[in-house]
C-alpha cells in the first residue's frame, strides 16, 4: 500500500530511501536450504526451459502486479529445510527489500494460496538466513507473513507495512499439505494420545491428499493396528481408518484408477501377517454388535469388504509362509477359529431381526458372492460352497427386499468359475431356498 513502511529485524519500521521513486521494481528469487545456500537449478521458467537458480522477474512501477509464473521443483528431501528467498530492487539500485517463504509449515506443506510477505529493509543481519556470532540478525529469524486476520500491533501504531504477495499452489503426487497426513506417516514419533488424534481425523482430510500418498498411508495404518493389536480402542481406529480410504478407492470417481493401485499394493507391497486376526477380529466386533454407531461403521465396511479381504488373506498368505519356514505344522488352529468366528457372525446378522441391522443385511446380501472368490487362496473351494449354503440358510426367514437379494444370489453363485465344479449343491439347494416364494399349489391342477 501506498507509504507503507518496511519491517526491521531488531523491531519496528522505516520508510523507504528517498532516492527510490519505485518505478522499476523487479524481485531476484531463489531456493534456498535451512542454512541459506541456494540449491541449484530449482527454478524454471516455463515448461520446456533450462532449470536455474536463480529468476529475476521484469520491473514494474507502481500500482502493477508482475503476473508472473514459475515452476519450483525441488526433491522431497529437501523440501522440509527449504524456503523462498526474495530481494527486491528499484533499478539501476542494489535490492533495497528481503522476504522469505519457508515451503514447510507446521509439518506439512505450505498451503496453496496467496501469501502476504512482510518486507524488511535489506541492512546488516538481513543478508543472511541465521544469526552472526552475536546472535543478531538472520533473515529466517524474523516473522515472515503478516497476520491473516486484522492487523498487526506495530501496523495499529504505524501504519501499514510493505507486504509481497505471492500465490502457491502445490503439484506434487509425493508431498501433502494436511497435517494430519504427515502425523499419521510420523506416528512412531508421537504419543497414543496423537496417533489416536490422527486416526479419527483421517476421516475429514481432503481425499487427494489421502490418494497422493495411498501407499504410505496403507503402510502406516496396518503398522499401527499391528503394534496395538491388544489395543481393541485402537484397532478399531485403525480398521475404520482403513475402511475410509478403501471408500475412497471404492468411489466411482476413482474405481478405474484406484483399484488397480490397490490390487498392486495388496501383491507387491502389503508385508503385515500379524495385521489378518486383527482384522478378522474387529469386523467381528461390528458384526455381532446392535448399537447405531456401530451398524453406521459395519454398513461402511461391508461396502468395501472385498477389498478388505484381500489384505486380509495375502496376511494369512504371508503367515502360512512363515510358519512353514520355521516347521510349525499346526499354526492353523487359531486362524480357523477367527474365521469361523466370522462366518458365525455374520450367519447371525442374517437371523437378526434388529431393525437397526436392516441395511446391514441388505448390503451383506448384495455383496456377498463378490467376496468368495478371494477366499480361494486360503480355503477349498468345498469349503466356500459350505460357508454360501449357510448363508442362504441363515436367510431363511428373510423378509421384505432381502428376499429379492437372497433369490437372486443362486444365479450369481452359479455364474462363479469356483462352482463349476459344484453345481450339484446349488441343484440341491436351490429349491429348498426358493420354497417360501413359490407360492400356493392348487391341488387340482395336473
Amino acid at each position: 500500500p501506498d507509504k507503507a513502511a518496511l519491517s526491521r529485524a531488531n523491531g519496528g519500521n522505516t520508510g523507504f530511501s528517498p532516492r527510490s521513486d519505485l518505478n522499476s521494481v523487479y524481485v531476484k528469487l531463489e531456493v534456498r536450504d535451512h542454512k541459506g545456500a541456494t540449491i541449484a537449478n530449482t527454478i524454471q521458467s516455463c515448461s520446456n526451459g533450462q532449470p536455474t537458480s536463480a529468476y529475476e522477474t521484469t520491473a514494474v512501477g507502481r500500482n502493477e502486479a508482475w503476473n508472473e509464473t514459475i515452476r519450483v521443483n525441488i526433491s522431497p528431501e529437501d523440501v522440509k529445510g527449504a524456503h523462498l528467498h526474495m530481494s527486491l530492487s528499484d533499478a539501476p539500485h542494489s535490492a533495497f527489500a528481503v522476504c522469505h517463504l519457508p515451503l514447510w509449515h507446521e509439518n506439512a506443506f505450505v498451503r496453496d494460496g496467496n501469501h502476504d510477505l512482510l518486507l524488511y529493509k535489506m541492512e546488516e543481519g538481513m543478508y543472511g538466513a541465521l544469526p552472526d556470532a552475536n546472535r543478531r540478525g538472520g533473515y529466517l529469524t524474523v516473522n515472515h507473513e503478516a497476520k491473516r486476520n486484522g492487523v498487526s500491533r506495530d501496523e495499529a501504531l504505524t501504519g501499514p507495512l510493505s507486504k509481497l504477495r505471492v500465490k502457491t499452489y502445490l503439484c506434487s503426487t509425493r508431498m501433502s499439505q494436511d497435517k494430519i497426513i504427515f502425523g499419521l506417516l510420523n506416528w512412531k514419533n508421537q504419543e497414543q494420545a496423537d496417533v489416536a488424534h490422527n486416526l479419527k481425523q483421517l476421516l475429514f482430510i481432503p481425499e487427494i491428499e489421502i490418494v497422493k500418498q495411498l501407499y504410505e498411508v496403507f503402510d502406516s495404518l496396518f503398522s499401527i493396528m499391528v503394534q496395538h493389536s491388544e489395543n481393541e480402542t485402537f484397532e478399531g481406529l485403525g480398521f475404520m481408518a482403513i475402511v475410509h480410504v478403501l471408500a475412497i478407492v471404492h468411489d466411482r470417481r476413482y474405481n478405474k484408477t484406484l483399484g488397480p493401485l490397490v490390487d498392486k499394493y495388496a501383491e507387491e507391497r502389503f508385508n503385515f501377517p500379524s495385521a489378518t486376526p486383527c482384522l478378522i477380529k474387529t469386523f467381528v466386533r461390528l458384526l455381532v454388535a446392535t448399537d447405531g454407531p456401530s451398524a453406521n461403521k459395519l454398513n461402511k465396511t461391508l461396502k468395501v469388504t472385498n477389498l478388505m479381504l484381500k489384505f486380509i488373506v495375502k496376511g494369512r498368505s504371508q503367515q502360512m509362509e512363515k510358519q512353514a519356514d520355521i516347521g510349525i505344522t499346526n499354526g492353523s488352529a487359531g486362524f480357523g477359529n477367527d474365521l469361523n468366528a466370522f462366518f458365525k457372525a455374520l450367519n447371525n446378522l442374517m437371523q437378526s431381526k434388529e431393525t437397526v441391522l436392516v441395511g446391514s443385511k441388505a448390503l451383506a446380501a448384495h455383496n456377498f458372492v463378490s467376496w468368495l472368490p478371494e477366499l480361494t487362496p486360503i480355503l477349498s473351494t468345498e469349503r466356500i460352497v459350505e460357508q454360501a449354503v449357510d448363508f442362504m440358510d441363515a436367510m431363511t426367514n428373510a423378509r421384505g427386499q432381502l428376499i429379492l437379494h437372497k433369490n437372486l444370489i443362486p444365479i450369481h453363485l452359479a455364474s462363479l468359475d469356483l462352482f463349476s465344479k459344484e453345481k450339484g449343491a446349488l441343484l440341491h439347494n436351490t429349491p429348498r431356498w426358493l420354497a417360501g416364494q413359490w407360492g400356493a399349489i392348487d391341488d387340482g391342477l395336473s
